[in-house]
């Protein structure tokens, strides 16, 4: 309130010393610019809540429990972040600024408060699909996918901010998939429309490579700065044993250089395996063991290398859930004969998704599978 009163009284002296501008004559376009600013400015306009607010939004997204009035107070409290978000999402550039110099140390705050301003966006969404504000419910659910989107996109890209971004959009799969029909056609139609008008870049190819170039980067700058160690040290400290941390005290220099070159090797075979679509599981288990030993006698590429059979799944698991969604798109508009389509079937699958039919409409099955749970997407209200 403060701030808006300053705003009108600078309006004011403004137009008393005798300068009148035309409105919206602003000297830049405050939307040709750069999304972050706008997703920061959302950040910052969040209400604080606390951990257990923080469950119970993602308890909701797992669809585990319904929106309860704490959770609408919340929504409502955070109208002025959803502006900025949706002012955000228009805007075509996204650079988060961030200090990837630093290696590992390198802050990524926005990844916590993006993950929690698309919850309370995709919140919104439920709430009003069921009130039978549908537009409003596809754009904040447009929203949230394009934010999830901006999150993996930056001049350097690394893997935990596509992971993130994977993270929002299967949480944004969800929530339209829940409302599908409440649609009528020719919104399905427009959704479908928008989503491939501003195509997701998860490349994980580029990530790994992200990867292998700040932190291994990082790594050579330290030793050839003839700096302590103890920055390499205090690292290894939060994810590797005693006994590799005494491995790195004790190495000379040429020793870390040919650990890190040695690691440099691993991150090109990864980069090699994540190129391909669809890796067969022989390919993908022949890596695992051969970073399985190398972590063994490396401390390095114990500290730096991601986890490639996670890393391998989650992928898949985005890639599943978004032809799941295709599909259900498909179901509405021509039936199951369309999920026959070679474009619609399951990518990880020898044929199209399973169909089977629950109480309130239908869950399309995949043969990927997350431990011992297939991959599904649930559709109410489709009947078949």
């Amino acid at each position: 309130m403060a701030q808006r009163i300053a705003i009108n009284s600078l309006l004011c002296v403004t137009l008393v010393s005798g300068t009148v501008f035309a409105q919206n004559s602003l000297p830049v376009d405050p939307l040709d610019n750069n999304a972050a600013l706008s997703y920061w400015q959302a950040f910052a306009l969040l209400p604080p809540i606390d951990e257990s607010a923080r469950d119970e939004l993602a308890s909701v997204m797992r669809g585990e429990a319904a929106v309860s009035d704490a959770m609408r107070e919340i929504v409502m409290a955070s109208e002025h972040s959803l502006e900025f978000l949706h002012r955000g999402v228009h805007i075509e550039s996204c650079a988060w600024g961030l200090a990837f110099e630093l290696g590992p140390y390198a802050y990524l705050p926005h990844l916590g408060k993006a993950r929690e301003l698309s919850r309370t966006a995709l919140m919104r969404a439920r709430i009003r699909f069921k009130a039978g504000q549908v537009q409003e419910g596809i754009d904040d659910t447009l929203a949230a996918i394009r934010l999830g989107r901006h999150v993996g996109q930056d001049g350097v890209i690394v893997l935990i901010n596509i992971l993130v971004g994977f993270a929002i959009e299967l949480e944004a799969i969800e929530t339209i998939a829940d409302s599908l029909h409440r649609l009528n056609q020719q919104q399905r139609d427009d959704f479908e429309q928008e989503l491939n008008r501003f195509p997701s870049r998860f490349d994980m190819k580029v990530a790994i490579q992200g990867e292998r170039d700040v932190f291994l980067g990082w790594l050579l700058r330290e030793i050839e700065s003839g700096r302590s160690r103890d920055r390499i040290v205090d690292l290894a400290a939060e994810s590797v044993k005693p006994q590799t941390i005494a491995q790195i005290k004790e190495a000379s220099s040429e020793q870390l250089r040919e650990w890190a070159r040695e690691t440099g090797v691993l991150y090109e075979a990864v980069i090699a395996a994540v190129s391909k679509p669809n890796e067969t599981l022989a390919t993908a288990e022949r890596l695992e063991a051969q970073i399985e030993g190398q972590v063994a006698s490396n401390p390095v590429t114990k500290m730096f290398l991601p986890a490639f059979g996670s890393t391998r799944l989650a992928r898949k698991r985005y890639v599943t859930k978004k032809a799941q969604l295709s599909a259900a798109f498909a179901l509405f508009r021509s039936g199951a004969s369309a999920l026959e389509l070679e474009e619609l079937r399951d990518p990880f699958g020898n044929g199209p998704f399973e169909l089977h039919r629950v109480d309130e409409g239908v869950e399309l099955v995949s043969d990927l599978k997350r431990g011992d749970t297939a991959v599904t997407l649930r559709v109410p209200g489709l009947l078949q």
